[in-house]
């Protein structure tokens, strides 16, 4: 029997205002909801594998929505300060690269 290990990676490139508002109030919620003192960039890499995950479409838990190419996803009332860039195919999934380990 053969195996293979097979890494895939993709990068999804964010802007946000760490002292606008809906950052902050996103990242409060975060830090209540999902990990108590938790870093900017610990909220940052958890909407990173959720959008890779189950997409930009829905609430992500604790966060809120993003917003993809400056268009808000969802609830605007709703979104979480962060816009992401230029990462998204035309499906709204990131285009992935892979190697053999």
């Amino acid at each position: 029997m053969k195996q293979i290990d097979v890494e895939v990676s993709a990068t999804i490139s964010m802007k946000y205002d760490p002292e606008s508002k809906e950052f902050k109030a996103a990242l409060e919620s975060y830090r209540d909801a999902i990990e108590d003192g938790a870093s900017e960039e610990d909220m940052l890499r958890q909407i990173a594998w959720y959008i890779t995950a189950f997409g930009t479409e829905n609430m992500i838990e604790g966060i809120g929505y993003v917003s993809v190419d400056g268009e808000k996803k969802g609830d605007p009332e709703n979104w979480c300060g962060v816009d992401i860039e230029n990462s998204l195919n035309i499906n709204d999934t990131p285009d992935f690269s892979t190697a053999i380990i």
